[in-house]
């Protein structure tokens, strides 16, 4: 039996993978491009990498050569792949915010309300009244 991938067409990703006597029939959402022993290994081991991601046939190209070499062979007038390897970033990089030390910010809200007790500490900064108790003592 031969194995093939199963591509979902709109988004180029890889789903599964399936063995079939036959050809598999391809629709408008499926396309099917025969997985070598070789491929399939790679396949698994993206896969193995990614956890729940579906790969992507760009990038199973760029990590494994015996997916190219379908690629050739479906290609008649060349001997180059038109396909363009995509690593697709899912998330942006945020940058990390700053941190402010707690004590230098509840002192520095402390400076800005002069008339403020134990009580509005602790709603501003949700301590606890023996925490905020504390903090006040010690700022003033």
């Amino acid at each position: 039996m031969a194995n093939y991938f199963v591509i979902n067409r709109p988004s180029n990703l890889i789903t599964g993978v399936v063995a079939s006597r036959y050809n598999p029939t391809e629709t408008s959402l499926r396309r099917f491009i025969p997985a070598t022993d070789k491929a399939r290994d790679a396949y698994y081991k993206l896969v193995g990498r990614k956890g729940d991601v579906c790969v992507d046939v760009g990038e199973l190209l760029s990590k494994s050569e015996y997916t190219l070499n379908w690629l050739k062979d479906s290609t008649s007038f060349s001997d180059e792949g038109k396909a363009i390897p995509q690593v697709v970033r899912y998330r942006a990089e945020e940058p990390t915010p700053e941190t402010q030390d707690r004590q230098a910010a509840i002192f520095d809200w402390l400076d800005h309300h002069p008339e403020a007790d134990a009580y509005d500490l602790n709603d501003e900064f949700c301590m606890g009244m023996l925490a905020a108790k504390a903090y006040v003592a010690k700022h003033s």
